[in-house]
Order: C-alpha cells, then structure tokens, then sequence
C-alpha cells in the first residue's frame, strides 16, 4: 500500500525463567508480611495535625529475592532492582471539612538522596513519580483517601534513608498555601541497616539476632539484612559495617558459618574518642 507507516513497539520481555510479581505493601517479594503504618491526618481549630501511629515498627525497604521480578511493561516495573515500601500510608484521622477551594497538601522539606515517591496505585496516575522524584512538583495533593505512596531506593543497604514533610492547607487548584491556616510537619523514616531488631540502633542484639538466625531462608527474615532471601555472613558484613558508635570488639563469625565465604578483614573494633573497656560478643555455642 502506498504512502503506509508501520510503527512498531518494542518491550522488553522478563529475564528468562523469572517469576513475575506484584508490589508489596511491606517491600520485597510475595510472603513478606507488615503491617500498615498510618500518619493520621487532623484538622482542628484551624491548623493541621499529623500523627504517625507509632506503634507499628520502622518499615524497611526490601528487594525482590533473586528469580522474581517486575513485569517491565507493568506501570510499576521502576521499582525493578530496589529495595521498597509501600507501609507508610496518609490517612484522615476523622470527618475532615476544609473551607471552601482548599485541599490538603503535602511538600517535600528534604530526603535522603535517592529516595524516589510513586503515586498510590488507588489514586490517579498510580505509580507516577511524585513529591520531587524524576523532576517532579514537590507538591502532592492528597485525595483524602488512604494512600500508601511507594518508597524506592537503589542504595537500600548503604545508609539510613527518610523524607521530610510539611502537610497543609492550599489552593485546591494551585496548591498555593493559605497562610492563615496552621501547618504540620511530619518524617518519614525508614529501617537503618544492620538494625535486624528494629531498635533503631545497629548494637551488639543485632548480632546475637544474625547468629541465632543465621542459615534461616525465606522472604521474611528479620536478619536477612541485604533481603535476598537468606540469613548469611554478607548479613554479618552488613550489620558490621554500621555497628552504631559504641565501643566494642566485633567478633567474627566461626568458620564453620562461612564456608565458601570470604569477609575480609579481622575483627572490627570502634572506639569513641578516648580509651574504653571494650564489650566482648560471644560467639553462639555450636557456631
């Protein structure tokens, strides 16, 4: 036919043999329990409140195991190849009547560098990356609805990662804040690693933690720091790395835990600015 255009549309198949799989509201892969972290939302004598609701633990970000993955084509396919969470979600704390042409916002005050936000899949354009990520607004208007917006890293391992909010009151349309209505601020933080407790210290518990679980398999795992699915000494190297400052002498795991693994380096001791007794860690009997 003359004068005819084909257009072709190239996707990127799955690797071979991977198991494709959903977001989790907890991260990681299917089998990965958590619970739903709410920061309720107020508004009372003209100012808005915000409590999280402490009594659930710090979420964590997780990876899939090694063998699933992301359907590439699937709208949610950016989150292939970080940990993530989805636990933390924006809730109203009760009946909410805002005046007139107003909506509540939320703004991105500061993060951790490469934090990236997508959109809850229940709200418009879900998973489209808001609050700054991929040069997005740092503005988000919230729904009014429950929203549990996607937390996404790369560098989930290397350090403790969190997000800084101001919630308030603005222009329905512009988002342009109505000043004479108060304003919250809100954090958003996220498992430091090595914390296999979620003390929210990386201590010597941690490590008794690793050794008790160590060789333990599956998708769950407190102790499987790195979240591939295995509690093993580069979970050891991991809590190593971050051991919180107090002085103690960091004992290597016996070799019969690291066989066909190598950790380099002897024991690991930190010292805080002047001669201490340090703490020894017992090895686990029959480790």
């Amino acid at each position: 036919m003359r004068n005819a255009r084909w257009i072709v549309l190239l996707v990127a198949p799955a690797s071979a043999g991977a198991a494709l799989v959903t977001p989790q509201l907890g991260g990681g892969s299917p089998g990965t329990t958590s619970a739903m972290k709410h920061a309720d939302v107020f508004f009372q004598a003209g100012s808005l409140v915000v409590q999280i609701d402490e009594s659930v633990v710090t979420p964590r970000l997780r990876p899939l195991l090694e063998g699933d993955e992301f359907d590439p084509a699937a709208p949610y396919s950016m989150l292939n190849g970080k940990g993530y969470n989805a636990q933390y979600g924006w809730n109203a704390g009760g009946f909410i009547n805002l005046p007139s042409g107003s909506a509540i916002w939320v703004e991105t005050l500061a993060s951790s560098p490469g934090l990236e936000v997508y959109q809850a899949p229940i709200d418009a354009h879900g998973f489209a990356p808001i609050l700054g990520t991929a040069q997005s607004s740092t503005r988000w208007k919230w729904s009014g609805r429950m929203s549990h917006n996607y937390y996404a890293v790369t560098d989930f391992t290397t350090q403790r990662h969190w997000a800084s909010y101001r919630v308030y009151l603005g222009d329905d349309t512009t988002g342009v804040p109505l000043i004479t209505y108060g304003a919250a601020e809100v954090t958003f933080d996220f498992a430091l690693p090595g914390d296999f407790d979620d003390s929210g210290n990386v201590d010597p518990l941690d490590y008794d933690l690793w050794s008790q679980s160590y060789g333990a398999t599956g998708p769950d795992r407190s102790a499987d720091g790195n979240g591939d699915g295995v509690v093993d000494a580069a979970d050891y190297t991991l809590w190593r790395d971050h051991l919180s400052a107090v002085a103690v002498s960091v004992p290597e795991p016996a070799t019969t835990l690291l066989v066909g693994v190598l950790l380099v380096g002897s024991a690991v001791r930190t010292l805080v600015g002047r001669k201490v007794r340090p703490l020894t860690l017992k090895t686990p009997s029959g480790f």
